[in-house]
């Protein structure tokens, strides 16, 4: 993200200081939810030169386990290309504060899934060859 354009879009009574919106991502780990979302960020400039593991879970189960720390957001959060839209605490919302027909782009859970491996259905690796059983065990 590039700070000059993150700073001009915070709102929600957050600081022009970049800082405090990391702070807020960094306490989430997020999810995408289409291949073809996943497709256009392992194939961005970053991230397409390197080998990346995916692991597909199964988000009803993710919900239903996790419901109180999932938050929903309709746009991509960790990115200012384009026309960086504004974003600020209210960006997130839960699941039933989310309005119905509003469309979702990521999902994301408060500190993470500690038992991830409960929710996985299957894996694979963009960028290489090897297979994933022999990333996850």
């Amino acid at each position: 993200m590039n700070d000059a354009r993150l700073a001009g879009c915070l709102q929600d009574g957050m600081t022009p200081r970049p800082r405090q919106w990391y702070e807020c991502l960094n306490a989430k780990v997020f999810f995408w939810l289409t291949k073809e979302d996943l497709d256009k960020f392992t194939n961005a400039q970053h991230y397409r030169d390197g080998e990346r593991e995916v692991l597909v879970l199964n988000s009803r189960r993710v919900v239903a386990a996790y419901r109180d720390a999932v938050w929903l957001c309709p746009m991509n959060s960790g990115t200012t290309k384009g026309r960086a839209k504004p974003r600020g605490p209210s960006t997130f919302l839960r699941i039933d504060d989310h309005p119905y027909g509003t469309p979702v782009v990521e999902l994301c859970v408060d500190g993470g899934i500690a038992d991830v491996e409960c929710f996985v259905e299957c894996g694979y690796v963009v960028g290489g060859t090897r297979p994933i059983a022999e990333l996850v065990s």
